[in-house]
């Protein structure tokens, strides 16, 4: 008996080790569900609230995954979301979609999303969003230049494939074009106050009537805010004659004054440091846009190239409507691949 006990032991023994091995795999196999972007590799923001939205479904980006609650649903291609992956009109991500449609129902989601991440990548999500019913976007941003944790929450916007037509905001955030005569000066003169590209002087003569075309505009490493007269006839006749040489000098023998139409169309043009200035430093879109939007809901196209930093897109944002301002109605463009 003592000898069939002993020659058991061994059989026992090598059971437990590949119980106890088969454990360990599993566990090494199991996803972590740690945040797989840091906070300082969020987007900076100047309008964000302190505190979570509660019940929200927790989506994050990084340039190899797709997550949703803690579980990658796709991979991706440096950020990228696989062509065989979109599909339908407007495009969704087919595996988020199923994610989304697959749990419990939720109206809010917070994005937390590599600033790298290509534009379009964001947009596509977004748009599934807006398709599954998901109402409002949260993305996690970080507070100014600290390193706290906000969320720049979205709950008046829409999404749409890119089209070459003005979009119209809601009557509430809809602004009228003869608003621009009386602060474009100021705009002109804030807009130059930072790191600028170009800002649009004030015409001698404005053309009259119609309502304003607003777009954030993201491309390269320049950032430009768009204003154009949209939904009122073409302005009849050129503007008054202005002189085209420098002050004191006067213009060469035979040369004519140029006659301009009424404008139409205003620009402000910065790098696009200009969205995520420092602390003690002026934030000039900020500056620019406060004569138009600071005490008034505002209406305004996103749009961007598809490689563009989400993060240069998200600070525009953040910097045109900071913290302060009405919430504005954000109409965003999926911009092709």
């Amino acid at each position: 008996m003592m000898r069939a006990s002993r020659a058991f032991l061994p059989v026992l023994l090598l059971a437990s080790l590949v119980f106890t091995g088969c454990g360990d795999d599993g566990d090494e196999n199991q996803e972590s569900t740690d945040p797989i972007v840091g906070v300082l590799e969020l987007p900076i923001s100047y309008r964000y609230e302190a505190s979570a939205p509660s019940d929200a479904v927790a989506i994050e980006i990084a340039p190899a995954n797709l997550r949703v609650d803690g579980h990658t649903i796709l991979e991706l291609d440096n950020g990228k979301v696989p062509e065989s992956s979109v599909g339908g009109a407007p495009p969704t991500i087919t595996e988020l979609r199923s994610a989304l449609e697959g749990g419990p129902a939720r109206r809010v989601a917070t994005l937390r999303i590599l600033g790298s991440t290509p534009w379009r990548t964001t947009m596509l999500v977004l748009s599934t969003l807006k398709e599954t019913r998901v109402a409002e976007a949260s993305f996690m941003v970080r507070q100014g230049t600290g390193t706290e944790i906000g969320y720049l929450n979205l709950t008046n916007w829409e999404i749409r494939e890119e089209l070459d037509e003005f979009h119209e905001p809601p009557a509430t955030h809809l602004r009228s074009w003869d608003e621009i005569g009386d602060i474009w000066e100021e705009m002109y003169t804030a807009c130059r106050a930072g790191p600028y590209v170009d800002c649009s002087f004030k015409a001698p003569n404005i053309a009259e009537g119609g309502n304003m075309h607003m777009e954030l505009f993201a491309r390269g490493n320049a950032v430009k805010i768009d204003l154009h007269r949209f939904g009122a006839p073409e302005p009849e006749g050129p503007a008054p004659a202005v002189d085209t040489f420098l002050d004191g000098i006067g213009p060469a023998e035979g040369d004519e004054e140029v006659e301009l139409p009424p404008a139409t169309h205003a620009a402000f043009t910065w790098r696009y440091q200009a969205t995520t200035p420092q602390a003690d430093a002026e934030n000039v879109v900020a500056n620019t846009m406060r004569p138009l939007c600071g005490s008034q809901p505002c209406g305004a196209l996103v749009e961007a190239e598809a490689q563009t930093p989400t993060m240069r897109v998200l600070s525009f944002i953040g910097s045109a409507f900071p913290n302060g301002t009405d919430e504005p109605y954000l109409m965003f463009q999926i911009p092709p691949s």
